[in-house]
């Protein structure tokens, strides 16, 4: 669970941080400090078409034990190299640690040995030690032999090469020489029976949910929301609890379980799930879960709009709404049989940059390293020319988003206000509402504008510091109008 505690800390932000003794303080901002970028809300797009990018069968329960309720799918061996090492770098390294620790120590095998590993757990009453158990399949077969040998314990022959081996209060099977399960001794029984077949025995939610999964994915959680609510935060400790119970507020009111799965490869994959209970139908539970993601950003930008966050991690902190607004405009509702479904298709640096910005500003938030309520200042702040504020470095990864939304985020970026001369547009044969895709990572906006003169030879950009107005025309009506186009040369 630990894995995906970073991309869950997004909704967090729509609650209050613990309380600190420093967020009595107030604060002037520097001058040149801004506020968080402002988040462009737009009206609605058409629906953006997203297809998964992995085409995997479903994860499967066999060698689970009964009543597993929360279950973490990883693809461990992908987090050394390619893309997947992006996912694995979002996290705080202890996270990350702590996790390949337990991996290592439960399948006997390095990380990068590990295709995947299925681990499920079982929770009683709340504070009660969860069961844990796991499967693991490996890239190379196991020399039997010696790697029995190594284990010691009792060994019980099943047939060829299956075994089981009792080791205290720990079981181990062996299915084949790729497919190996760890669990506690006590459910060995429970196991044992789901060698061959998924058990049928998991919590139901889990049993609804196990279908539409894709086991290609670098990580899958689901859950029972009852129980991940119940036991966040001892799994998690109090700030991963109320991460999660903020997340699950915020997403899956009304779901009685939840998934949650996340690809790195040529793109930044995620997908929501929601397993609606019995007040709502699956057109419903999307119609809400649509409202309720439609809001995250623009609530999110209230939340910030009264903190500064001190620091290095001021700049990241101001961009986390613009990401997320970004997030929202390349994402779609939608149902797969009786589950309400959201998907969001990223630029492959999107989804980690997302992941640190959210952990980083909810730890700053927890830490209490926020000034709120700055006191009114006695002279005014100095205002920089717009063709200055051109210099912010902003992070311009946009997947089919139309091209007037790009604008207005980038001048809301430069805290100033946009206007697109529709006339000049049309005489020059463009569209406003024409989808773009591009990735140009951080840089500045001014660098952004650039691009586009060179992707579209007949635009210009005008940048009236009487109003405060980035103007987008062409330079035909510039010319006309005589105004005088920013120049990138």
């Amino acid at each position: 669970m630990l894995v995906v505690a970073g991309l869950a800390a997004l909704p967090l932000f729509l609650s209050d941080p613990p309380p600190t003794p420093q967020q009595t303080s107030t604060t002037a901002e520097p001058p040149g400090g801004r506020q968080p970028a402002a988040v462009p809300v737009a009206a609605a797009a058409a629906p953006v078409s997203i297809e998964s990018p992995t085409r995997g069968q479903p994860i499967d329960a066999q060698l689970l034990p009964d009543g597993v309720s929360v279950l973490l799918h990883l693809r461990p061996a992908e987090w050394q190299s390619g893309p997947g090492r992006d996912l694995r770098n979002a996290l705080p390294a202890s996270v990350v640690a702590q996790a390949e620790a337990w991996l290592e120590k439960a399948s006997r095998h390095p990380v990068g040995e590990i295709n995947e590993a299925t681990v499920g757990l079982v929770l009683g009453g709340r504070g009660s030690e969860p069961q844990i158990a796991a499967v693991f399949r490996l890239r190379r077969e196991i020399d039997l032999g010696p790697w029995l040998q190594s284990l010691g314990g009792q060994i019980e022959i099943i047939d060829e090469p299956r075994r089981q081996v009792t080791l205290g209060d720990e079981v181990l099977f062996i299915k084949d020489l790729r497919t190996i399960a760890v669990g506690p001794a006590s459910v060995a029984g429970e196991m044992r029976a789901a060698m061959d077949a998924d058990n049928g025995f998991l919590n139901a939610t889990l049993v609804d949910l196990l279908p539409v999964t894709d086991r290609l994915r670098s990580v899958t959680l689901l859950a029972s929301q009852n129980d991940l609510r119940l036991h966040a935060a001892s799994l998690l400790g109090e700030d991963g609890g109320t991460l999660v119970e903020t997340a699950l507020e915020t997403l899956a009111e009304g779901q009685r379980g939840v998934g949650l799965s996340i690809h790195q490869g040529r793109e930044t994959y995620i997908e929501w799930l929601g397993n609606p209970d019995a007040s709502q139908t699956p057109a419903t539970a999307r119609s809400d879960l649509a409202r309720r993601w439609e809001r995250v950003p623009q609530e999110l930008m209230e939340r910030l709009r009264t903190t500064r966050p001190i620091g290095p991690v001021r700049e990241i902190v101001g961009r986390v709404p613009a990401m997320a607004e970004a997030a929202r405009l390349a994402s779609r509702t939608d149902t797969t049989g009786k589950l309400a479904r959201l998907r969001i298709s990223l630029p492959p640096k999107a989804g980690p940059n997302l992941m640190v910005g959210t952990v980083l500003t909810f730890n700053t938030l927890a830490a209490g390293e926020t000034l709120v309520a700055a006191a009114p200042k006695a002279e005014p702040a100095v205002v920089q020319p717009l063709q200055q504020r051109l210099e912010r470095t902003v992070l311009a990864s946009f997947n089919r988003v139309p091209i007037e939304q790009v604008f207005s985020f980038l001048a809301e970026e430069a805290g100033a206000t946009y206007e697109l001369d529709g006339g000049a547009f049309e005489d020059a044969g463009y569209t406003r509402n024409e989808s773009l895709t591009f990735d140009l990572g951080e840089t500045t906006i001014r660098n952004v504008l650039a691009d586009f003169v060179r992707r579209y030879d007949k635009i210009a950009f005008v940048a009236d510091e009487s109003t405060n107005r980035l103007l987008v025309t062409t330079k035909k009506f510039a010319e006309q109008n005589g105004q005088t186009p920013l120049s990138f040369e």
